[in-house]
């Protein structure tokens, strides 16, 4: 029998058409000594194997206590490989997702070890952290596009792009919203009512889905018939799933264009507010590495030490 540690390390679990896992494959576990031990002390085998089993699995994931920490992370993250863009010490460019995982998993590990001897600077930190996210949210952007200019020329382009993929898919995106709608709330209310974690949102909305949708499409789809004609259900039939597809990536163009141009306007009436933006993710990656020297005079596997 082989035991095979697989690791699944989620973003955005609750949200299905943005959810993304990594799916992390380790080393098969060694067993072969642990049977011959078992012929003669089968507990002490059995602890060793559990022993080797927990090694072997935390080795593919990333120990956060929850999502919401989970989420932290990478926002550290992004903020960490931005400023060491930054300064020259790392090629531009996205990290590759092995690459991430190590550096999630080692900052998760070292945070641990701190936070029993430096649990206020520990603390102090993730503070700062939730304070820097929530002031990206609240301002519309995201720590990779800090650094980046927002001239007038810059906006004009990114608004007609935008502007025009809106206008064409609007009639489209409309009709998928109508027909969409209401299997869509029922759906939402009902994995409310299920109380799921947000890692098991997800499943909970396919499976809920998967019987609410059918049910709602074919009443719509007979008062379609019934109303307009064999003619118009068989339309209604056929646009059912590209106007729910359009109407989805619609509504997140939507929401990412004004996000950006709320930005725009804040970075155009408050002329400090980039540059105060970005010394507060100099600030807290300062403050990252002055724990990670810390954790690193504490032994060879220090905070964040690989890049």
């Amino acid at each position: 029998m082989t035991l095979l540690p697989v690791g699944l390390v989620f973003h955005d679990p609750g949200t299905f058409r943005s959810a993304s896992v990594l799916v992390n494959v380790g080393e098969p576990v060694m067993t072969a000594d642990l049977v011959e031990m078992a012929r003669e002390a089968s507990e002490r085998a059995v602890r060793a194997l559990t022993a080797r089993l927990a090694q072997a699995i935390r080795a593919q994931i990333v120990e956060a206590e929850d999502q919401h920490t989970l989420h932290l992370l990478e926002v550290l993250e992004t903020a960490w490989w931005e400023e060491a863009e930054r300064r020259g010490e790392t090629p531009p460019g996205r990290r590759d997702p092995a690459q991430s995982l190590a550096w999630r998993q080692d900052v998760a590990r070292g945070a641990a070890r701190l936070a029993e001897p430096e649990p206020a600077r520990v603390a102090a930190l993730r503070h700062r952290l939730e304070t820097y996210r929530a002031r990206l949210d609240e301002v519309g952007v995201t720590s990779e596009q800090l650094g980046r200019p927002h001239t007038v020329g810059v906006v004009i382009r990114y608004v007609v792009q935008h502007g025009g993929w809106l206008a064409v898919g609007l009639p489209l995106a409309a009709w998928g919203t109508v027909c969409h709608f209401l299997p869509y709330w029922l759906t939402d209310r009902a994995v409310q009512w299920i109380g799921a974690t947000a890692e098991e949102e997800a499943t909970d909305k396919i499976v809920g889905g998967s019987v609410i949708y059918p049910v709602v499409w074919a009443v719509e789809g007979w008062l379609v018939g019934r109303g307009a004609g064999l003619a118009a259900a068989i339309a209604f039939a056929l646009l059912l799933i590209p106007s729910g597809l359009v109407a989805l990536a619609w509504r997140d163009r939507l929401d990412q264009a004004l996000r950006q141009a709320r930005a725009f306007v804040r970075f155009l009436t408050e002329r400090d507010l980039h540059q105060r933006l970005m010394r507060q993710r100099q600030a807290l990656v300062e403050e990252f590495r002055a724990l990670a020297a810390r954790d690193a005079s504490r032994g060879p596997a220090g905070l964040g030490t690989r890049s």
